[in-house]
């Protein structure tokens, strides 16, 4: 089962000004041409995802439109990032893993300079956190990962789980939905809040459709008069 969407809703985003939605649809655009569209593809299908479990955790209003764009941008940052490193068909150097360890932070930077809220920029930022302190970029530790980064952890790992392989990974086969559930309660309390991932399994039915959701367009904005 698919989802059936055609454009990304910018009307869920009023809480922006107008140059603020240029800029998204400038930066998806760019996101969807990099590499083979491949991360824009994965944080439309982790949008969908994390909105379902941000309202099954009491989300709401202009609380769960900031989460669905923390999701939507959450991997912005890897513009930045070659697609040689992208799309590398062999495991990455030491080197290359710091560099691909840099695209929350600045996906974070890029939104900072626009002033976008701040609690879009921390669903961003620490999206890459663990429960236990061992993740990335600032080792935080349980509840000092912002709640959007924790919701868009869940969501952004069920997604890689369940899909296809990315090429720097040749040895990842996707998991099906019972064992990418399994690995989600395996990493609860390490690199999961065990309570979300408690409303996860309970509901993981939920989020199937949501896998397979197409590619879709980005409109650019409209040229100024």
């Amino acid at each position: 089962m698919c989802i059936e969407s055609n454009e990304i809703d910018y009307s869920q985003f009023d809480f922006l000004n107008q140059k603020q939605i240029d800029i998204i649809i400038i930066y998806l655009e760019h996101l969807r041409r990099h590499d083979k569209g491949n991360t824009f593809n994965h944080s439309y299908s982790v949008m969908n995802i994390a909105v379902q479990l941000g309202e099954l955790l009491g989300i709401a209003g202009t609380n769960l439109a900031h989460l669905r764009l923390a999701a939507l941008l959450h991997d912005i940052g890897k513009i930045s990032i070659d697609e040689e490193i992208l799309l590398k068909p062999n495991a990455l150097t030491n080197m290359e893993w710091l560099i691909m360890r840099s695209h929350p932070p600045v996906g974070a930077m890029i939104l900072m300079c626009q002033d976008f809220p701040d609690d879009i920029i921390n669903g961003i930022s620490q999206h890459q956190e663990k429960w236990d302190g061992t993740g990335y970029p600032n080792n935080l530790v349980g509840n000092g990962i912002f709640s959007y980064a924790q919701i868009i952890k869940i969501a952004d790992s069920y997604q890689v789980m369940r899909t296809t392989s990315r090429p720097y990974q040749k040895d990842y086969r996707p998991l099906s939905p019972n064992e990418a559930e399994d690995e989600l309660r395996k990493c609860s309390g390490k690199d999961f809040n065990p309570a979300i991932v408690n409303v996860f399994s309970a509901n993981h039915y939920l989020f199937l459709p949501y896998i397979l959701t197409p590619l879709p367009p980005v409109p650019m904005p409209a040229a100024a008069a």
